[in-house]
């Protein structure tokens, strides 16, 4: 028994000296170097336009310095932790040094310009690295801003464009133009565009203007046509007293608004003449618009067929000639309008009086004709006017163009 306790205590002997000799033979592991284990899986550093990107072994990112938050310090580390010979550190820590030395040069200020800048007829333009410290206004053109302004910005005839670059501190208003700001563009005040014209503008198009005008043209054709379809004889009265009293139907057309408010006004009098003067009343006003745009349209469009060489076979045809004719210039207005968002220059001083003669031509003809009917009874005088028959082809020499 005693040997068999003996011989136990000697295997546990041994089996403890086995153990231990193990664990002393057994490599100690070094001490962890000090720093961040990103520098030690860093084999691959490269400089680009976003940064400096550090890559391991395998070409994967493991981290982007961006150009605004480059440490020096931290990269010194990283490259030290590489294993690059100290010639290959001392290269790489000068190519980023002036990497990041040349992200934090930006393009040189050249002397502000003190006071406002003011330009009659012409087009300001603030380039990359000018500054004005007061309002930059240009009055019959645009302004193209890709520097700073430290005050507003305001265009009258013209369009306001702030670039990626440019910055306008104030206000940014254009009187007859639109604000275009791009998207790194700045504007700490208001953004106000003014149109000349009461049309439906849709900010969220650029072409808001063009398409508003067109409708407008497409909208005058249709009741131009539907009208003397529908009642020829009345637009041809109407016709026939603008041909004769041209000016007299021009002055009944601008005092003819102010006598149906005087009309409204007496019939909302009495009770009975209450619903003439929200029913009757406003029905004739539109049918005296209608008949009488329908009317100067035609007179126009017969007016240049006989002293052109564009030739209507029919009077519907005649029509749409005349109503081209009276909004052709606001539909080249429209066109210039549109193009001046991608060319700014297009917009000055010229565009403002093409718009004002624009509206001054289409007003006076509509007026007239507006006066026209009234003075017809909405075509219904005189009575023995026949309906004009549809004109003969011209015989000339030269073909004449038809429409």
């Amino acid at each position: 028994m005693k040997k068999i306790y003996g011989l136990t205590l000697v295997i546990l002997f041994l089996l403890a000296g086995t153990v231990s000799a193990q664990k002393a033979a057994k490599p100690a592991l070094p001490p962890e170097p000090p720093g961040d284990s990103l520098t030690l899986r860093v084999e691959r550093i490269e400089l680009g336009p976003g940064g400096i990107i550090l890559k391991d072994k395998q070409g994967r990112i493991l981290k982007i310095e961006h150009p605004g938050e480059i440490n020096l310090e931290q990269i010194d580390s990283i490259l030290r932790a590489t294993g690059k010979t100290k010639i290959e550190v001392e290269r790489l820590k000068k190519e980023i040094e002036a990497f990041h030395d040349s992200l934090m040069v930006e393009f040189p200020w050249e002397e502000p310009q003190q006071g406002d800048v003011v330009k009659f007829g012409q087009s300001i333009h603030v380039g990359p690295g000018e500054m004005v410290q007061g309002d930059a206004v240009a009055i019959g053109g645009s302004i193209i801003i890709d520097g700073e302004v430290r005050g507003s910005a305001v265009a009258i005839g013209g369009g306001v464009t702030v670039t990626n670059s440019g910055q306008v501190q104030g206000d940014a208003v254009a009187v007859g133009g639109h604000v275009v700001k791009h998207p790194g563009g700045r504007i700490g005040g208001e953004n106000v565009s003014l149109g000349f014209i009461p049309i439906p503008s849709f900010t969220f198009y650029q072409g808001a203007q063009l398409v508003s005008v067109l409708l407008l043209f497409i909208i005058s054709l249709f009741a131009g046509i539907m009208s003397y379809s529908l009642v020829p004889k009345n637009v041809n009265k109407i016709r026939i007293k603008l041909e004769k009293n041209f000016i007299k139907s021009l002055i009944l057309g601008i005092v003819g608004p102010l006598l149906f408010f005087v009309a409204f006004i007496l019939l909302c009098v009495t009770v009975i003449g209450i619903p003439v003067a929200f029913l009757i009343l406003p029905v004739l006003l539109f049918f005296a618009l209608v008949l009488g745009f329908a009317g100067i349209a035609y007179q126009v469009g017969d007016k240049l067929r006989q002293n052109t060489r564009l030739a209507t076979q029919t009077p519907l045809a005649t029509i749409l000639l005349g109503t081209t004719a009276l909004y052709f210039l606001l539909i080249l207005w429209a066109v210039i309008d549109f193009l001046e968002t991608w060319i700014p220059y297009l917009g000055g001083l010229h565009v403002l009086i093409l718009l004002l003669l624009a509206i001054a031509v289409l007003y006076l003809f509509s007026t007239a004709g507006f006066g026209a009917a009234i003075l017809s009874r909405l075509g219904t005088r005189p009575k023995d006017v026949a309906v004009q028959p549809a004109p003969p082809p011209q015989t000339t020499t030269s073909a004449p163009a038809t429409i």
